[in-house]
């Protein structure tokens, strides 16, 4: 997902959230519908490549069953296409999907063994990822690499495949560190995760904290892309009120200003998340840009600048033409 960011840093000095501000700094709205699937049923968009493609599934119930497809979509111009099951699974759905258009899926065993992942390359078919039990899939990067968590000697660990065919890896964490959540999977490798002992980055066998700031606890992270990494904290007053927080370094948090929860980040700086009042909102890195429109709830947020978000019978993707911006 490489692109042009049309979210730029805004010019002058950095703005604060108020009323009056955020109206300065608007942005001009355009919004593009995704077409539902081919078949009946209810939709949802998972992930895209940032290009204009995207990937989901569709459910519904037929006799008292519930059956999910695979659903692919080549731009917005036309209905996406389901696809067939790997051979001896059922419901697919897609979990997230690549810059090359390369989708993470969940399907389920046909004899009830349970959940298993693959990754599908649309004419290149099902790539099954075997060898664990109880997988859950996450995220998958540019390089194609996978990010799970899998019940591995009596616990549950998380798990990076490579996408260079190298055999799999079990993340070797400390005893009194397990996991907890797996969260995000960056394109060099690094993975987010969320363990016992707070948030961390686990690259190449480092175990790296992110820091809470002072003042605060219960710190957790959202999203990593890029080398930059968001999330929130909860604050030591009655009310732990939340702060959300943009990490380029670790060691040094920063507040993003006027932000509650910040939900997901993109290469080039651009936060998805809420305000102190919950409402939806964009950011440039710490810097408050805009609301996002309010029939529209932002999912993800791809690096050429498009979010994709859920309205009322679907899905949407939605650009801002923003002051600064270039």
């Amino acid at each position: 997902m490489r692109g042009r960011i049309l979210l730029a840093a805004l010019l002058g000095a950095a703005l604060t959230v108020t009323p009056a501000q955020a109206a300065e700094a608007g942005c001009t709205w355009t919004e593009t519908p995704i077409p539902g699937a081919d078949t009946w049923g209810t939709t949802h968009v998972a992930g895209g490549t940032g290009t204009g493609n995207y990937a989901g599934s569709v459910r519904r119930v037929e006799n008292d069953q519930l059956v999910v497809q695979l659903v692919l979509w080549a731009g917005t111009d036309a209905p996406g296409r389901t696809q067939l099951p790997p051979p001896g699974y059922q419901q697919a759905a897609a979990v997230d999907q690549n810059a090359a258009g390369t989708v993470l899926v969940r399907a389920y065993a046909l004899d009830q063994t349970g959940a298993a992942v693959f990754r599908y390359h649309d004419l290149g078919g099902y790539e099954a990822l075997t060898g664990f039990k109880r997988v859950d899939p996450v995220a998958i990067n540019d390089r194609g690499d996978v990010l799970l968590t899998a019940f591995v000697d009596n616990r549950t660990e998380a798990v990076v495949w490579p996408g260079d065919g190298t055999p799999p890896v079990v993340l070797d964490l400390p005893a009194d560190n397990y996991v907890v959540q797996a969260t995000d999977l960056d394109n060099d490798g690094t993975v987010l995760l969320h363990l016992a002992q707070g948030p961390h980055l686990w690259r190449a066998g480092m175990l790296t904290p992110l820091a809470t700031p002072p003042g605060y606890r219960l710190t957790a992270a959202t999203s990593l892309r890029g080398g930059l990494a968001t999330g929130y904290t909860r604050g030591l007053d009655e009310v732990a009120t939340y702060q959300a927080l943009l990490w380029a370094d670790p060691a040094n948090p920063e507040p993003i200003k006027g932000a509650a929860i910040a939900d997901e980040v993109n290469a080039g700086g651009q936060v998805i998340g809420r305000d102190a009042g919950f409402a939806d909102a964009v950011w440039q890195r710490t810097t408050f840009v805009d609301h996002f429109p309010q029939n529209a709830l932002p999912t993800r947020v791809f690096d050429d600048g498009s979010m994709l978000a859920e309205r009322t019978g679907g899905y949407s993707v939605w650009r801002g033409a923003c002051v600064g911006s270039s």
